[in-house]
């Protein structure tokens, strides 16, 4: 959340400092995140594969994808992929096949986020529009798989 408005006036208070702000005239709600989580089902059929150091790769199992990054389990030891791991991440979706360069930005035990690190110039057009393609397949997937749960036969 983020308010803009005047400081009215500061008061040193009896535990904290106060701050008044004059009432705004109009409130304005709006959604600063850069791109939408889409959940990834297992119909879905998504491959992930990453690549490190040393040859090393892990299969792994995707929870959901936007176009900024990925959450996902994989099978790795607690000595592997560390937070701020530089990775290529594989991605075989249908006819699609994407090699994307991401960091691991968050571990616990074995679910991982990475943040794709594809840089956003003319050069890498192609594959921005291919991961976009493939996000935007797998929302109308759990979007279909969702509207099927809903009109199912326990659906009120």
């Amino acid at each position: 959340y983020a308010f803009v408005a005047c400081v009215k006036r500061v008061r040193d208070g009896e535990s904290a400092l106060e701050v008044h702000f004059d009432e705004p005239s109009t409130l304005t709600v709006t959604n600063l995140r850069r791109s939408y989580r889409v959940p990834v089902i297992d119909e879905a059929e998504i491959e992930l594969i990453l690549h490190w150091a040393d040859n090393q790769q892990a299969h792994g199992k995707l929870s959901n994808i936007s176009e900024s990054g990925f959450e996902a389990t994989l099978p790795v030891s607690e000595d592997v992929l560390e937070v701020d791991t530089e990775v290529q991440c594989e991605l075989k979706f249908r006819e699609d096949r994407l090699l994307l360069p991401a960091v691991v930005r968050r571990r616990k035990q074995s679910q991982f986020a990475l943040q794709f690190t594809l840089a956003r110039d003319l050069e890498n057009r192609p594959a921005i529009v291919a991961l976009q393609k493939v996000v935007r397949t797998l929302e109308q997937l759990w979007l279909k798989s969702r509207k099927r749960e809903m009109s199912g036969p326990d659906a009120a």
